[in-house]
């Protein structure tokens, strides 16, 4: 069995653009997903297993960006700021 990972290297200016660009990209990666089928021959059955991704690791700055928030004092998962 083999797998293959994609690699993307870019040399862009960070940019609001660019970044919900990339944002939209990998969301509808994860969309087409399909399920992964395993055949058990000792059982003679088959397993499937569904592929459930969330974009995480992403910078701050990233976040606020492809989320529309302005201020890097407001929280990019909940919304919650200093003054709320």
């Amino acid at each position: 069995m083999s797998y293959c990972y994609s690699i993307r290297i870019q040399f862009k200016k960070e940019r609001t653009e660019f970044a919900e660009e990339e944002a939209s990209t990998v969301e509808e990666s994860i969309k087409k997903l399909e399920k992964t089928a395993k055949h058990l021959e000792e059982k003679n059955s088959v397993i499937f297993v569904s592929h459930n991704m969330v974009t995480t690791v992403l910078d701050g700055k990233i976040c606020n960006t492809i989320i529309s928030t302005s201020s890097a004092q407001v929280c990019y998962v909940c919304g919650a700021s200093l003054n709320r």
